[in-house]
């Protein structure tokens, strides 16, 4: 599943570092620190 959706997201252009960097803008806690 996960697999696939990595496939998914490549052909949408969207790359492992945007999908981590989008999740963890969403589910980071209100004052956390920001992804490097």
């Amino acid at each position: 599943l996960l697999f696939h959706l990595l496939i998914v997201l490549a052909e949408l252009g969207l790359g492992p570092e945007d999908l981590a960097r989008t999740l963890w803008e969403r589910h980071r806690p209100p004052g956390g620190p920001a992804p490097n």
